[in-house]
């Protein structure tokens, strides 16, 4: 082994270039990042674009591709303890810009659920209520659960945030709560597809679970098109019927919990939520005051 490959670590020691590791999120001055490191090769996606090269020694050297087909190079140059780097980007035409970072805070121990919701109300002769202030109140008294709830008014807003999500700190649990049909999501008078959320999702490899807190969005081929467009595995659970709002509050309570609280695998804490609740099932007494929900997982 030759000098060429080994780092200075704590101490003095030199260490094999092996043990440097910048898997991770990343905050720099261009956004968050997320680099996933195998060996000395590094993939590494950001909002507006991803990055690919190697790593040697202290320097990844890349190419990156933004989504507007712009393109170019860079490098980055760690620290010793992996939590910083400074480096830049680099166009074809000679234009050129610092794109320096810190590793994200660390969230050990902790799970993010993030609520995504559209508004409701239709106009002014309706309350403001909120399915994720519910949540977000229930979940207050769990330390190892963090819950973000935002609002989303049309398909940049949904986009924006499912994105965000994607560079979480942390396992994270996606809720989307809003009025839907079997064709996809609807917000502002308009039906966002399916596709729309998997393509958004497509950099998040912290993605535990993704619920789908409307009518009958399972009852179609959503969840299998959000799977194939986003490239990854997550488990999807949601409703083959309307979603009553009572009904599938109840539901909700019950199953997150099992998930965020209790450590039960998604597909385990939906048999257990329909083995518990008859409302989660696709039968109910024929006197029952609200139709079953049927809550399933893909």
């Amino acid at each position: 082994m030759t000098r060429r490959n080994l780092l200075l670590g704590a101490g003095g020691l030199l260490l094999p270039t092996a043990q440097l590791s910048i898997t991770g999120v990343w905050e720099t001055n261009s956004g968050p990042l997320r680099l996933e490191q195998v060996g000395a090769s590094v993939t590494g996606t950001y909002p507006t674009g991803k990055l690919m090269g190697k790593l040697a020694g202290s320097v990844l050297t890349f190419s990156w591709t933004e989504n507007t087909g712009a393109d170019g190079t860079g490098t980055f140059t760690f620290n010793t303890r992996t939590d910083r780097f400074t480096g830049e980007w680099k166009q074809a035409n000679g234009n050129k810009s610092a794109w320096n970072g810190t590793r994200a805070a660390s969230t050990a121990g902790k799970t993010f659920l993030v609520v995504l919701e559209a508004h409701w109300e239709n106009s002014l002769s309706e309350p403001e209520y909120s399915f994720g202030a519910m949540l977000r109140s229930f979940f207050a008294r769990v330390p190892s659960v963090e819950v973000r709830q935002r609002f989303f008014h049309d398909e940049a807003d949904l986009r924006r945030f499912l994105t965000e999500a994607a560079y979480l700190a942390a396992p994270t649990v996606v809720y989307l709560s809003s009025h839907g049909t079997p064709e996809g999501i609807s917000v502002g008078g308009k039906t966002v597809a399916p596709g729309v959320i998997g393509e958004c999702l497509k950099p998040a490899k912290n993605l535990q679970l993704l619920h789908l807190g409307s009518c009958r969005l399972m009852a179609g081929s959503g969840p299998a098109s959000i799977r194939k467009t986003s490239g990854l595995g997550f488990p999807i659970s949601g409703y083959m019927n309307v979603a009553d709002w009572a009904g599938s509050a109840a539901i909700d309570f019950l199953y997150l919990d099992l998930v965020l609280c209790r450590g039960i695998a998604p597909n385990k804490a939906v048999a257990q939520t329909r083995k518990m609740l008859s409302i989660a099932t696709d039968k109910t007494a024929a006197d029952a005051p609200v139709d079953p929900c049927d809550l399933r997982i893909y």
